[in-house]
C-alpha cells in the first residue's frame, strides 16, 4: 500500500481514481481503473457513505431579550416562566446553521426576558 494514499482512493499503477465495479460471478466489489485497466478487490463493501451531522447550536445567551418587542413574533399564553412566573412569552424557530432543519422552538418571557428551548 502506498503511504501517500492510506485510504486507497487511487490506482497504484497510474494514479487515477478508482471506479467501483461489481464482480457478479464471485459476488464481490472490485476497484477498477478506467485509465489503465488495473483492478483489485475492495477492502470494504462501502462505495460511498454520507454522514449527516445534525446540530442545534442556537446559544440562548446570544438572543436579545428585546425580541419580546417584535410584533411579528408569535405570542403564547401557556406554561408560566420558570424565572418569574409570567404566563406570556414570544416564540420562534431555532436556527441551525445556513439551512435550519431543527424543529426546536425558542421561548422568551415577555416580562423578564428569560429564555428557554421547548
Amino acid at each position: 500500500h502506498d503511504p501517500r494514499d492510506p485510504e486507497r482512493r487511487f490506482c497504484p499503477q497510474c494514479g487515477n481514481t478508482w471506479q467501483p465495479r461489481e464482480d457478479r460471478a464471485n459476488r464481490r466489489l472490485m476497484l477498477t481503473c478506467r485509465n489503465c485497466g488495473y483492478e483489485e478487490p475492495a477492502s470494504t463493501s462501502v462505495v460511498y457513505q454520507n454522514n449527516i451531522k445534525k446540530e442545534v447550536s442556537t446559544r440562548l445567551d446570544t438572543i436579545n431579550p428585546d425580541v419580546v418587542q417584535d410584533p411579528t413574533l408569535q405570542r403564547m399564553r401557556g406554561p408560566p416562566c420558570d424565572t418569574c412566573g409570567h404566563p406570556e412569552s414570544v416564540l420562534f424557530q431555532a436556527e441551525s446553521g445556513e439551512k435550519a432543519a431543527s424543529l426546536s422552538l425558542i421561548f422568551v418571557c415577555c416580562n423578564c426576558g428569560a429564555k428557554w428551548v421547548g
